[in-house]
């Protein structure tokens, strides 16, 4: 009995962790989502943005680096507005970021109007959309729908791109965030408006070289006196030096310009005309003969949708980035682990046995949320499935973040809702619903024990067997035969004939893989943790 409990364990903390609080990378925004309950909120924000920034045209560059900074830490959340000791604000990259009053302002009137509805997040999204446009710049559809984050550390903002970075680095952190090459170029094309404090650059006008009173060679000779006579050796290190010379208050393509001229302020920007892998898309963007043109204008707006939606909180679900990240291994007051839903996990011996001995041989190297997803696989005594590795550990577990979780009572309305807030569909929720083959519940839950009456201890296709004869114990589950819309599929993984017949072995290992992505965190993101219960 104590191993076909095991069996089951590893499999169940898993399957709960993985639908629990996430950050989603699916888009789950939607252009007109506050058509119905709060018309008048992109109207408010765009005739605040342009109130602020008729004073202090500055805004505008402020809100769509703010932006830009939001999305690749937290997700597009607004953890960076979040006051306090330790927060994004207080980070090194975030010290001159601007605009917060525009979106303080916007959210009193938003309040006022349509009280708890409009999200932080989708303000800051959507005033740098109109901040682009009152520069004149391209205007785009705004999906919105998000939600706040709760969660704001100075720590996180590591994986900002910086200004130092090589273009491979700089192209590996725009691919963590699901952002191609062209997407890079694309959204390094936002400094078309806007500045950089001397400090920033003024190395590489002096001291660039190893041997000293050496520039940067990539910089023109004859625009290196006038950075130079911007920032003296020994000048005002915060004065803000345009990024766009000769242009840096119109949105337009003349960044591109200045970058095949040598007139690249900060190194990282120069560096997409120096290096070939970019190169090429400069040149597409400045219409250069023999190869296909974009228009910097089409495909901003494009790239900032696709920035947008960079693990958006939407729906029922938790206000807390968090996902496959093992925060349900966390011990403490109020954690997931205290949750009802959470209550009869079992299986943590596992875990905490196969960290101690992977601490012995690597320490510091295998994660904890690694651990648990390899553990679900090799638990069923079923089929057996590559599973891609490489997640971090999350440090933040909250038990009120456990509410959409699938419950035993749901309708399968509620449970598909569940799942596709977690870009699972509904092949995806019979298919994992179908791991209750293994396991038991609790007398609590319903009258009877086993999940798969005759064959709990074994992986097999039974369990759909039992819905179909009305032997599902869990109300949740027997409605995926009661139901029309769920029961085709239980009828495929029977091999009904007249339907195309569904695997279950081969299905389960697919939906598992793509359930096991769910809000990963990966390079710099979160941590491994040392002790699975607790957090460095």
């Amino acid at each position: 009995m104590e191993s076909a409990r095991l069996i089951q364990t590893s499999l169940l903390v898993f399957l709960l962790l993985a639908l629990s609080v996430s950050y989603v990378h699916c888009q789950a925004t939607r252009v007109g989502f506050y058509s119905k309950t709060c018309p008048r909120a992109e109207s408010i924000v765009r005739s605040t943005v342009q109130t602020h920034f008729r004073s202090n045209p500055s805004v505008a560059p402020g809100l769509l680096r703010m932006h830009f900074h939001d999305c690749f830490v937290q997700g597009c959340d607004a953890s960076v507005l979040i006051d306090g000791p330790n927060t994004e604000k207080t980070a090194g990259p975030n010290l001159g970021l601007r605009g917060y009053e525009v979106i303080d302002d916007a959210k009193t009137q938003l309040e006022a109007a349509c009280p708890g509805v409009v999200s932080c997040a989708d303000i800051l999204t959507l005033a740098a959309r109109d901040s682009v446009v009152l520069t004149n710049g391209p205007n785009w559809q705004v999906p919105t729908g998000r939600r706040d984050g709760r969660v704001s550390l100075a720590s996180d903002t590591t994986n900002l791109p910086g200004f130092t970075d090589s273009i491979d680095v700089q192209k590996q952190k725009f691919s963590a965030k699901g952002l191609n090459a062209q997407d890079l170029v694309t959204l390094v094309g936002g400094h078309t408006i806007g500045t950089s404090a001397c400090q920033f650059f003024m190395y590489r006008l002096y001291n660039f070289t190893t041997t000293g009173n050496g520039a940067d060679p990539s910089i023109k000779p004859s625009f290196l006196p006038q950075l130079r006579a911007l920032c003296p050796q020994n000048g005002d290190a915060t004065r803000p030096v345009g990024l766009d010379t000769g242009s840096e208050n119109r949105f337009d393509a003349s960044f591109f310009s200045n970058l095949r001229n040598g007139r690249g302020v900060l190194e990282s920007d120069q560096q997409l005309w120096t290096d070939a892998s970019t190169k090429t898309l400069v040149q597409r963007f400045l219409g250069i003969r023999g190869l296909l043109g974009l228009s910097f204008n089409v495909e901003f707006g494009r790239s900032m949708v696709k920035m947008s939606n960079i693990g958006v909180k939407s729906g029922t679900e938790g206000e807390i980035r968090k996902g496959c990240d093992a925060s349900v291994l966390i011990d403490g007051p109020n954690t997931e682990k205290t949750a009802l839903p959470n209550l009869g996990l079992r299986g943590y011996e596992v875990i905490d046995d196969a960290k101690t001995q992977l601490e012995a041989a690597c320490p510091d190297v295998v994660s904890c949320a690694d651990i648990l997803a390899l553990a679900a696989r090799d638990s069923t005594n079923g089929p057996n499935w590559q599973v891609p590795t490489g997640r971090r550990d999350g440090r933040v577990s909250l038990a009120s973040d456990t509410t959409n979780l699938p419950g035993f009572t749901d309708s399968i309305d509620a449970q598909k809702q569940k799942f596709s807030a977690k870009c699972l569909n509904a092949q995806d929720l019979v298919t994992l619903v179908g791991g209750h083959t293994i396991g038991t519940s609790a007398c609590q839950f319903f009258r009877r024990v086993e999940l798969d009456t005759g064959s709990q201890n074994r992986f097999d296709a039974s369990f759909f067997s039992n819905l179909r004869n009305g032997r599902g114990v869990l109300e949740s589950d027997q409605m995926l035969w009661t139901d029309s819309s769920t029961k085709t599929l239980v009828q495929r993984f029977l091999g009904v004939r007249g339907l195309l017949g569904l695997s279950f072995n081969v299905e389960f290992g697919r939906s598992m893989v793509k359930m096991s992505n769910i809000g990963v965190k990966s390079s710099n993101e979160g941590e491994i943790r040392k002790v699975c219960s607790a957090i460095n």
